[in-house]
């Protein structure tokens, strides 16, 4: 009986495409059932329900139902419901149509959340052209049949949602490529995920969807190994070329000479009919660009007599197709190439996919005052390879963005994601690094006493101290490793889905080859003494799994049907047949560059891998490791991105994530002091989640408008080891976000518009209007008592935010912090007023109403005559004097006050009329008013709130 088969008929009936909307599932399901023949009702009806309220991630009907779920949630302007797409209140309809509980709906929104994009796929974006239509069917011939391989290879069918839904976000940010008017533009764009989250299925989609829309050539910069090179070629030949495009030009009919050896060739796609597209490689799985190639990259025309774009020509010229390594003569041959035949390629339809964009791409040269325009060569190559085209779009993937979004963005030629930054949703069934350590949804830490079941940690955490084969570090490593491997055959023979193909141990302590040796001779040695007596093998792994293994399955699975924690004496067979699995033919193998070890680079597309892997930093970066279920870590790092791109044990463990174990040192020598590297990953993983927050902040319209990344300069928490290298940070500055005692003056970016200082004149007196009736006060400051005449209004924080909000500059989001720090709850709360403060003074013996009578100094003030902008507004003095009121002495400067009263919890905006020094101003002609700005500065008082400390882009840094 087949209850998935009878989930998706009844589903599927429901869907908007059959004109029909959700129906009372129960009774659906029973009409269903009938039809089907399926029998008896009783034991199908408490089945199906079973898998759709299961609490396992990798149940199959729980993941159709999701699926279906999504379907409706998305629905545009069904005939069923007139609520809105993905949102709270279309959700509580479908299921009150389906006529679950309120208990049941409780449930349901648990397990399969609706999908708001707002909180799930964040974008910061520049405005662009809402292009691409999605919906339309000869633009989607690739995209759907990778759609299907996904589903067929068991992806979550939700997941095959999020993913259409984020490479559409992600195409239509792009230019068009079949724009034939000087409309057309360049973009670079930036795309986080997380560590072996699937970042590659991601611009797989997009690639097959640029394909569809119309892009020409596509080429993949795939890392600086040969083997990530490798790995990415032979994923897309396999997932999207597939064996139609890959046997276009050949001769025989068996497979191209790259695949001829290549066991899992049957298992390339092949497409029912020929594709509409046809796409040609220039590089293959074991041949990176050469000349070879080179013939190739002219395009194909139907008209020599027409321009490459035309219409005509784009429609049956085939797409290029390149995996190259970012390495410098491969660049250097490819960039030589499309110069020589630059006429013909520079106005193709062209996207470049940097892959890893973080590791070699970001320019590191040092900064120095005699060659501030220098670069290391990767980073040229780059941007001369992007100089080819007329157009290029160029897209960056990682999961570690430091690097990339410190990259100095007045350097207009560098890969500063000037156009986007989208970072995708955490995929469905991903084991990151969160699920090794115990937050809350504020990311701070819980306890034991306020969870009901065993905390991450002492589910999958082992920590090592002092020497590797000590009994509880390497020997317990290898134990959880061969019982691991034993419980996944136990299950996969007993109907679970669980992949037994590869089974695998992570060994890293050190980058060195030298350490690799002795690493592999110390494995080998303990790996045969627990081995060579059965008898103390069979009593340690009994202990391991009563007091490990099964305590934690039973905590972190949900048992049912095939799922089951069986005795140990049901894992005895599966124990000897690991353990013949692990030796066939070697259980260890170092995976690194050294030619002697060559052979033992595990081919995970070509052969079973059950082995312990040692190496360093060919298991890093990029690099998956198939099977991973047991990792043992003992490398220091001094930056936060090398760290996380070394924790491979990161990703999808189907059916398997309760058996995932990570022996990891809390104790490492580094200089005189102990390193926890288990605590480094932990500050690493709050600074991730924290920076999605920062950007989820930016995701809203300023004034109509999106925020413009390089108007953002993305802020990156650190709580621990620094983001990245020193040499990536040579544009960052340290900034603090709590602005608690305080004072920023905001005085260089002060429009000089006509209609902007209009509007902002108006904005300051609707202020005050909606302020307290004004009041005078003096100060008297230093030694000598200098007078300082001034006016105060007091004002609440939802006129002064209107304010801050509504203000017009020359770019946008000057104010994003300040205003930030207002609408925190718990900062808004601490302050009890503001006082709106203005100069009655006047040096010039200018001044102006502006107020109901109230007459205020204007000041001049001096601009950079380079770039228009102020260099400064506020006077010291006045500065010294707001700080007192709001209780920030200054015991060099005594400051005295007359007619206003210190308050805790005060903030105050000091604001300036001002005109350009030099300017000809006469205040009584009323056309003369519109040349005076209004400036000002913003006092906080402090909090008790702590001090989060971020580092950002330092954008006075100017690039030459």
């Amino acid at each position: 009986m087949d209850l998935y088969k009878l989930l998706e008929r009844t589903l599927v009936d429901q869907m908007p495409l059959k004109g029909k909307g959700p129906g009372d599932f129960k009774k659906l399901l029973k009409k269903t059932a009938l039809y089907l023949d399926y029998e008896p009702l009783d034991t199908i009806l408490p089945s199906i329900y079973d898998g759709v309220f299961s609490s396992n991630p990798d149940n199959d009907l729980r993941n159709l139902f999701g699926y279906y779920l999504a379907k409706f949630d998305a629905t545009e302007n069904p005939n069923w419901s007139h609520t809105h797409p993905n949102s709270e209140i279309r959700r509580k309809d479908i299921l009150q149509k389906m006529n679950f509980t309120n208990e049941e709906i409780k449930s349901i929104n648990l397990l399969n959340p609706y999908h708001d994009k707002s909180k799930k796929t964040i974008v910061i974006t520049d405005e662009f052209d809402h292009w691409y239509p999605g919906e339309s069917p000869q633009l989607r011939f690739y995209w759907e049949h990778y759609a299907s391989l996904l589903k067929n290879n068991n992806w979550p069918l939700t997941s095959i949602i999020r993913l259409d839904e984020a490479t559409d976000e992600i195409i239509t940010r792009l230019d068009n490529p079949l724009r034939k008017d000087d409309k057309r533009k360049a973009a670079r764009g930036l795309v986080v995920g997380y560590v072996q989250s699937g970042k590659t299925a991601n611009f797989t989609g997009v690639i097959a969807k640029s394909i569809d829309a119309g892009y020409k050539m596509i080429i993949v910069l795939g890392g600086i190994l040969n083997v990530l090179r490798s790995q990415t070629q032979r994923r897309l030949d396999k997932e999207l070329l597939g064996k139609n495009n890959l046997m276009y030009s050949l001769q025989s009919h068996d497979c191209p000479p790259d695949y001829e050896e290549d066991p899992g060739w049957n298992e390339f796609v092949e497409y029912q009919q020929n594709p509409p597209t046809r796409i040609e490689r220039l590089t293959n799985s074991k041949q990176d660009f050469s000349s070879d190639f080179a013939q190739k990259l002219v395009p194909m025309l139907a008209h020599y007599d027409r321009e490459v774009r035309d219409a005509e020509n784009l429609k049956k010229m085939p797409v290029k197709l390149m995996v190259i390594k970012k390495q410098k003569d491969v660049l250097k041959k490819l960039i030589k190439e499309l110069k020589n035949v630059e006429f013909q390629v520079k106005d193709l339809p062209v996207i470049i996919i940097d892959d890893e964009s973080d590791q070699a791409s970001v320019n590191t040269a040092k900064i120095s005052k005699s060659e501030s325009n220098k670069r290391t060569t990767i980073n040229k190559l780059i941007i001369e390879l992007l100089n080819v085209f007329s157009a290029p779009q160029y897209i960056g993937y990682t999961a570690t963005p430091a690097a990339n979004v410190l990259i100095n963005p007045s350097d207009s030629k560098d890969l500063f994601p000037r156009d986007f930054i989208l970072t995708l949703p955490r995929p469905i069934g991903y084991m990151g690094v969160s699920d090794f350590y115990d937050f809350d949804e504020d990311w701070n830490d819980i306890s034991e006493d306020y969870s009901e079941k065993m905390l991450n940690e002492s589910s999958y955490i082992r920590p090592v101290r002092g020497s590797d084969t000590d009994i509880d570090n390497l020997p317990k490593a290898i134990l959880s490793y061969i019982l691991s491997g034993a419980i996944k055959l136990f299950r996969n023979a007993n109907g679970v889905e669980v992949s037994v193909k590869h089974h695998t141990m992570l060994f890293h302590s050190s980058v060195k080859k030298m350490d690799h040796d002795c690493s592999r001779a110390e494995i080998f040695d303990v790996y045969r003494k627990l081995t060579k007596c059965k008898e103390y093998l069979i009593v340690q792994l009994k202990s391991l799994y009563n007091n490990d293994f099964k305590r934690v399955s039973l905590d972190k699975c949900e048992f049912n049907g095939s799922l089951r924690c069986p005795d140990f004496s049901e894992l005895l067979t599966y124990i000897d047949k690991a353990i013949r699995k692990v030796e066939c033919p070697n259980p260890v193998r170092v995976v690194n560059g050294d030619i002697k070890y060559q052979d033992q680079l595990p081919d995970f597309d070509k052969e079973d891998i059950w082995s312990i892997l040692v190496g360093g930093a060919k298991l890093s970066r990029g690099y998956t490791v198939e099977g991973l279920t047991v990792s043992f870590f003992r490398r220091k790092s001094g930056a936060g991105d090398t760290l996380m791109q070394a924790g491979r044990w990161f990703g999808f463990r189907k059916n398997y994530k309760d058996l995932v174990r990570l022996f990891i040192g809390v104790e490492e020598k580094s200089g005189t002091k102990l390193k926890n590297i288990y605590l480094d990953f932990k500050d690493i993983c709050r600074d991730e989640e924290l920076f999605r927050q920062e950007l989820r902040t930016y995701t809203k319209l300023e004034n109509g408008k999106p925020i413009r990344p390089i108007d953002v300069l993305p802020p990156l928490p650190v709580h621990g080891l620094d983001p990245t290298a020193a040499n990536k940070m040579q544009y960052a500055k340290t900034h603090v976000k709590n602005l608690g005692g305080t004072f920023l003056h905001k005085a260089a970016n002060i429009s000089h518009l006509k209609k902007h200082i209009e509007k902002n004149m108006v904005l300051l007196k609707e202020l005050l209007k909606n302020s307290s009736e004004h009041r005078l006060f003096r100060g008297y400051i230093g030694e000598k008592e200098k007078q300082l005449d001034m006016i105060y209004y007091e004002s609440k924080n939802n006129n002064v935010l209107h304010f801050l909000k509504s203000y017009e500059w020359t770019i946008r989001n000057q104010l994003h912090d300040e205003i930030s720090f207002i609408e925190n709850n718990k900062i808004s709360s601490s302050i009890d007023r503001w006082l709106i403060i203005l100069p009655k003074n006047s040096p010039k013996n200018m001044y102006i109403d502006i107020f109901n009578d109230n007459k205020v100094g204007v000041y001049s003030r001096e601009v950079d005559s380079a770039n228009g902008k102020f260099k400064a507004i506020s006077d010291p003095d006045h500065v010294k004097l707001c700080k007192n009121l709001i209780g920030i002495k200054d015991e060099s400067t005594p400051v005295r006050l007359d007619g206003i009263r210190k308050k805790e919890n005060t903030a105050i905006l000091l604001v300036y009329p001002v005109i350009l020094k030099g300017e000809k101003v006469d205040i009584n002609i009323e056309s003369d008013k519109s040349k005076v700005r209004i400036g000002f500065g913003v006092f906080f008082p402090k909090n008790n709130e702590p001090i989060d400390t971020y580092i950002i882009v330092d954008k006075s840094y100017k690039y030459n």
